[in-house]
């Protein structure tokens, strides 16, 4: 197993994965730009479509959120008023993405701060019912409800929200990443 990574390693790092600004370096071949562009967009401006949007993304798993990239796309069948648009497109679907993603982490954020006050709330009625029951299997129900949602807020807040918030700095840099078009190699 040890020998498949290293050479896996091996075979990513003869590949061109950064430029000469040190920027990780996405390659695309794009032989048919048919499908390039999504028919539906939320503002006048195109968006990708999402089979490139997969494709951009799955190549960039291994790059870090912090990380400048560069998007080179070898083709001959893209002409410059497309590379203009193709640009824009790249930009504004990413750009969709940041703003859905800022949404859903604040969203998270106050469900989070929610349960800590439901938690609070029912730790602190746990309590006043084991001081005055007898019976204290009610009050440890309600003990347990409370731990719950505590344990539902940590989870949400410490570690969905960086999830979110690694994905965020993702769709930032392939906003603000660099694209270049160059010709095919071999036609």
């Amino acid at each position: 197993m040890t020998k498949i990574i290293n050479k896996t390693e091996e075979d990513l790092s003869t590949k061109d994965t950064k430029n000469v600004d040190n920027q990780a370096v996405i390659n695309m071949v794009v032989k048919d730009d048919e499908n390039f562009l999504s028919v539906f967009s939320e503002t006048e401006t195109p968006v990708i479509s999402n089979e490139v949007a997969d494709f951009i993304e799955t190549s960039a798993k291994a790059i870090t959120p912090n990380k400048k990239l560069t998007l080179k796309i070898k083709s001959d069948c893209i002409d410059n008023q497309e590379k203009e648009l193709y640009g824009k497109a790249i930009k504004e679907y990413y750009k969709e993405k940041c703003v859905a993603s800022s949404r859903e982490l604040n969203k998270s954020n106050l469900i989070a701060l929610f349960l800590t006050i439901a938690g609070v709330f029912v730790l602190a009625l746990a309590f006043l019912l084991e001081q005055n029951m007898p019976i204290s299997f009610w009050a440890e129900l309600v003990d347990i409800v409370a731990w719950v949602f505590l344990w539902e807020a940590v989870d949400i807040f410490c570690f969905k929200t960086r999830m979110m918030r690694l994905q965020i700095k993702k769709y930032m840099s392939f906003t603000s990443m660099k694209i270049e078009y160059l010709p095919l190699k071999n036609k």
